[in-house]
């Protein structure tokens, strides 16, 4: 398109982009049929990249090419041929038919209307008040206080002792049976 809009840059442009669909087209050869392309154009090699993104951009760098042909067609203007002709009505055969009549609005009407704005306004008020107290803040610095670094010598002091617990004896029931088998010979 620049080369078209700008024809004294056309001869640079259309050498960048004859090097550039060049370098593209050097990287398909990868895939079972030799003819997927790669990412990389840097290469003039298939890069293993495969999808449907580097496939695309092959072809808009191939497409891009057309410009240099001498049938391609420049952009056209009201002045230069262009053949556009608008159309008010959007395609409708007279303009009543666009014009949709509302009935006049109840006194409901404008009762919900209010109701539904107060109460709107009301959680607008209501969230920007919330949003604006440090309410949230000083409620997460007490749940999630950090204790202050003490020396080992302060920790030990201030450590309760521990009694070990005392193991329960266990009942007659639940002893094994030790030397029974014995016993009975």
């Amino acid at each position: 398109m620049t080369a078209q809009l700008a024809p004294f840059v056309r001869d640079k442009v259309i050498k960048t982009l004859r090097n550039s669909t060049m370098a593209a087209v050097q990287t398909c050869t990868g895939g079972d049929n030799g003819r997927v392309c790669g990412f990389r154009w840097t290469k003039p090699a298939f890069d293993g990249h495969v999808g449907a993104g580097q496939e695309m951009n092959v072809l808009a760098a191939l497409s891009s090419l057309l410009v240099a042909e001498p049938e391609a067609i420049s952009p056209v203007t009201d002045d230069a041929g262009g053949t556009s002709v608008g159309d008010v009505l959007a395609g409708a055969e007279a303009a009543e038919s666009l014009h949709v009549p509302f009935e006049p609005l109840g006194t409901g009407d404008k009762a919900g209307a209010g109701i539904l704005t107060a109460v709107i306004v009301g959680l607008l008020i209501a969230m920007i008040a919330f949003m604006s107290t440090s309410w949230t803040e000083e409620k997460s610095e007490q749940t999630f206080e950090k204790p202050e670094a003490q020396p080992q010598s302060q920790i030990a002091e201030t450590r309760p002792e521990v009694q070990p617990e005392a193991k329960p004896e266990a009942r007659p029931e639940e002893q094994p049976n030790v030397g029974s088998s014995t016993a009975k010979k």
